[in-house]
């Protein structure tokens, strides 16, 4: 058994679900959902036992219209919004000595 790679969490799991309304509701064509996205610590460079990276977890968010409610020609076009990191966590992943900031909403 060797190393752990640098960067890479050994535990990582991720959820997302979406529900849209169905026909018949007066809502008929609007689409919501949400996840959540964690990683686990993982060592932030090569040398073992310096430093880790901590643990992060993430929540994202979707929200769409179908517009085959106007219409049932169009059935599958929609507008969609998506944003990531929904609270705006200020992350940083060390990988080989380089850190790396991670993404802002």
């Amino acid at each position: 058994m060797g190393l752990a790679l640098s960067g890479i969490p050994a535990n990582a799991v991720k959820a997302f679900a979406t529900y849209a309304i169905p026909p018949g509701f007066d809502l008929f064509g609007l689409i919501f959902g949400g996840g959540a996205r964690f990683a686990g610590t993982s060592p932030a460079n090569d040398v073992p036992g310096t430093f880790r990276n901590s643990t992060v977890t993430l929540f994202d968010a979707v929200a769409g219209y179908d517009f085959a409610k106007l219409d049932p020609r169009i059935a599958g076009m929609r507008f969609q919004a998506n944003v990531t990191n929904l609270l705006d966590r200020n992350d940083q992943s060390c990988q080989a000595g380089f850190c790396y900031r991670g993404q802002p909403r």
